[in-house]
């Protein structure tokens, strides 16, 4: 897994987690 990657799922997260 890149860096990028892990960054683009964290972003991902997030917004599930604001909803």
């Amino acid at each position: 897994m890149s860096a990028a990657e892990l960054e683009k799922s964290k972003e991902q997260l997030a917004e599930l987690l604001e909803k």
